[in-house]
């Protein structure tokens, strides 16, 4: 690790344990502890059952993004990609280990700017599909305020995935992308990155419904995260948030999103009159059982088998 990647580090780390220290400063640790030992475990359940889907639903999704008529991936490789992805979020900020999973992906299958397009419009279509979720339930809420940020978020993500299917200044893009292309040396084709990163008009609702669900599975984990803690919340304002929190995550400045996850949390949920100490408490919870435990799952994708396992001569 060169000391320019060593200090961005030690910098990621050093915010996050300034803002747990904070937090933690501001806690009764009689209360916080005690939330512990009056845990509702048969809401771990749902949060199990729950899990699996959401993963399946992730992985069909980068699969539709990813299939060509001359080339797609098999649904086990998807699965194995985005666990890798998982992995990688353990230790990346700003949730990047979605994208930086291409380079496995590239290594493993020999595509290169197909993955990371690919890679990288599957987190936009994440973004703008939460977005989506939260818009509704917040509008519905009659919290404006958040509604109009989601939207605000949206718009941006929406005109992304369009924009190369629209034909604008093309020999304008191509120059840009070739001096990008030389800039790195040619290790990224950016002008073939730019082609690939084309998705049919036609599948765009499917994969945003298909993240829709995906995300209301996942929100609905950190539903029973708060009901384990006897919270009380009202799920429809978890949804109604659940964009702010997305967009949280991807703060780069701290490791792994932790610290800045929580800070968010203690705001948004604070004004619905949850305690500081079972706010806390639920989002350690849904750290461990959302990011945590499958990160560690994907260790296994990661140093495993350093291949696809191909179904087909078409298929990676």
């Amino acid at each position: 690790m060169d000391k320019k990647k060593q200090t961005r580090y030690f910098i990621q780390v050093f915010v996050s344990i300034a803002i747990i220290v904070l937090l933690f400063y501001q806690l009764n640790l009689s209360d916080f502890t005690q939330q512990f030992y009056q845990l509702s475990y048969s809401n771990a359940i749902w949060i199990f059952l729950l899990l699996l889907p959401s993963i399946w639903i992730r992985a069909f999704r980068w699969k539709l993004l990813f299939d060509q008529p001359q080339q797609g991936i098999a649904m086990a490789n998807s699965i194995r990609l985005l666990m890798v992805g998982l992995a990688f979020n353990l230790i990346l900020p700003a949730s990047s280990g979605d994208v930086v999973k291409s380079y496995v992906g590239y290594k493993w299958s020999g595509v290169k700017e197909r993955m990371l397009s690919v890679s990288l419009i599957d987190k936009i279509v994440a973004i703008a599909a939460v977005c989506l979720l939260g818009a509704y339930f917040s509008f519905y809420k009659g919290l404006w305020q958040y509604g109009l940020v989601a939207c605000a978020i949206f718009v941006p993500c929406i005109l992304f995935i369009l924009f190369p299917t629209i034909k604008v200044q093309r020999a304008l893009i191509v120059k840009i992308a070739e001096k990008m292309t030389s800039l790195v040396r040619n290790k990224i084709n950016f002008i073939k990155l730019f082609n690939e990163s084309k998705v049919e008009i036609k599948i765009i609702p499917w994969v945003i419904l298909l993240s829709i669900v995906g995300w209301g599975l996942t929100y609905l984990q950190l539903y029973f995260c708060f009901e384990m803690t006897h919270a009380n919340m009202d799920w429809v304002y978890i949804f109604s948030v659940a964009p702010i929190i997305t967009v949280a995550r991807l703060f780069p400045f701290t490791f792994s999103g932790v610290g800045s996850d929580e800070t968010v949390m203690v705001i948004l949920f604070k004004q619905a009159g949850a305690s500081l100490e079972t706010i806390l408490a639920s989002a350690l919870l849904y750290r461990l059982f959302v990011i945590v435990l499958p990160g560690v799952c994907g260790l296994y994708f990661l140093f495993g088998p350093n291949r696809f396992n191909n179904n087909t001569a078409e298929s990676i």
